[in-house]
């Protein structure tokens, strides 16, 4: 009698832990079909966080709660969010498939959002596009993978590759990105726009020879006078080369269809100082100067075209205004570094 006793104890302790238990699953369970229904209303993905932020202290053991949280990040366009969510429940194991494609989707869409050089991380868009490709190859490695998930994450890794190209260029990491845009022009030989990022990347690493031909062969692939990238880009390349005149007929062809392109303004700038061609130095860096007169550098090379064309007074007034604003920016820097 008391082992029956006892044992009817415990089924009731038992019982009264995982009533909880069961009622969180079931709550789960019905937020999942909410959200998965065609009338979820996922234009308000806001009031679902809401709704997952104060059920985290209860749920956040749940497996299934972390997937719903990345799945309504995703859709709030909260890349960060979704890619938390979705870690949490790829560790637990929950739905594995499905979680790395939708992981390495949020990752991607984080790296984006990531502004170059911003906070103490620089290298945080870097770390989290590596981790985006270790998953799209692995997804890509399983042969039991659907025809229609390998197809997304193939297309997820076309893209990361594209931005993690991008993001090695930008830090100068100039033969990791080139392997990348190499390996990008390997699987979509037909994209024009891989060979231009490419093409940049070798004249980074001085190769402007080959940089040339890859160029050409994006002009090649996509002769649309339109896409006007390739024009700027060959301006740069013949003038490295020493080609003077082509040199200037590429960034015309550019400017005509973008004539406030600051970039391009710089580099034609740049170009005829080269070439000890002050005069349209002075008229190329006046533009500049209407169009960003806070650039320091701009402001110090249109000093230095002047005082190369003998006008000493005027070239000694934007030094004077140089100074200036050198100095703005060095108090900026000491502010956003915490000096005094």
């Amino acid at each position: 009698m008391r082992l029956v006793y006892t044992l009817a104890l415990f089924l009731l302790a038992a019982a009264a832990s995982a009533a909880p238990a069961d009622s969180l699953d079931r709550e789960l369970r019905e937020m999942e079909a909410e959200w998965s229904a065609p009338a979820a209303g996922k234009a308000d993905a806001g009031a679902w966080l809401d709704r997952l932020v104060a059920l985290e202290p209860r749920a956040c053991e749940r497996p299934a709660f972390w997937f719903l949280w990345g799945s309504v990040g995703l859709e709030a366009g909260n890349a960060r969010d979704a890619a938390l969510g979705f870690s949490v429940a790829r560790r637990m194991g929950h739905r594995p498939r499905v979680t790395r494609l939708l992981l390495a989707r949020a990752l991607l869409d984080w790296s984006e959002e990531i502004p170059r050089g911003a906070g103490d991380r620089p290298d945080l868009g870097l770390v989290i596009l590596q981790r985006c490709r270790a998953l799209t190859r692995e997804g890509i490695a399983d042969e039991s993978l659907p025809a229609r998930e390998r197809s997304e994450l193939e297309a997820l890794d076309l893209r990361c590759l594209a931005a993690l190209g991008a993001v090695l260029h930008w830090s100068m990491s100039f033969v990791g990105a080139e392997e990348t845009f190499r390996e990008l022009i390997r699987r979509q030989p037909e994209v024009a726009r891989h060979r231009i990022r490419l093409g940049r990347t070798l004249l980074a690493l001085k190769k402007p020879e080959e940089a040339l031909d890859v160029v050409r062969e994006a002009r090649r692939l996509c002769p649309d006078p339109s896409w006007l990238e390739p024009e700027a880009l060959l301006g740069t390349i013949h003038s490295t080369l020493g080609h003077e005149e082509v040199a200037e007929r590429h960034y015309a062809n550019y400017l005509a269809g973008r004539p406030d392109n600051v970039v391009v303004l710089k580099r034609l700038g740049e170009h005829y100082l080269r070439f000890d061609r002050f005069g349209p130095a002075v008229e190329t860096y006046r533009r500049l100067v209407e169009l960003v007169p806070k650039d320091a550098g701009v402001v110090f090379s249109l000093a230095t075209a002047l005082r190369r064309l003998g006008r000493t007074e005027e070239a000694e007034k934007y030094m004077a205004i140089h100074r200036e604003l050198a100095d703005e920016m060095q108090e900026r820097r000491g502010v956003r570094d915490g000096g005094d």
